[in-house]
């Protein structure tokens, strides 16, 4: 028979409330500013390590959290301007 241990003291009211009340939907948060590097790679349909080496020559902004690595939504849109067809520098 398996022993659960048993908790020593009742969560706070407010813990319980936090956790019984749902989260506002994530379609009403809008567009993040920080992407992931898997999200900006499926989003422009590139490898991951294609996108590795466009950080590195400097084509992104990234901001650093912790170990994770992001990407700037603002410079993704930068980025496709400069290189469509019309826009920016060929």
């Amino acid at each position: 028979m398996i022993r659960y241990r048993q908790r020593k003291r009742p969560r706070p009211f407010a813990l319980i409330m936090a956790m019984a009340t749902p989260a506002a939907p994530r379609e009403n948060w809008g567009e993040p500013y920080l992407l992931s590097q898997e999200e900006v790679a499926h989003r422009l349909s590139i490898s991951r390590t294609t996108l590795w080496r466009l950080i590195k020559d400097g084509e992104f902004e990234v901001v650093s959290i912790g170990s994770r690595t992001f990407v700037a939504a603002a410079s993704i849109d930068r980025f496709l301007s400069r290189h469509t067809s019309g826009g920016g520098q060929s």
